[in-house]
């Protein structure tokens, strides 16, 4: 079994406390699904792009995010 990264770990529960760009976009150009090899998780990510730039970005769980206790 794979150990963890404690910094990896840290990460997770600050995101878990203060999530970043979550949430639905109401006009976006791009959409997604991603699952992480590492937990299952599944979120669908919505991004607007113009030319070559990513100007906005947003996701929303499909699954919950298995997090222990934060």
């Amino acid at each position: 079994m794979e150990r963890e990264d404690p910094l990896h770990r840290e990460i997770l529960e600050e995101h878990a406390r203060s999530p970043l760009f979550q949430g639905k976009l109401e006009k976006f150009s791009h959409t997604g699904i991603w699952q992480s090899e590492k937990t299952g998780n599944t979120c669908k990510v919505e991004l607007v792009r113009s030319e070559s730039t990513i100007e906005t970005v947003s996701y929303t769980h499909l699954t919950l995010p298995t997090i222990c206790s934060v």
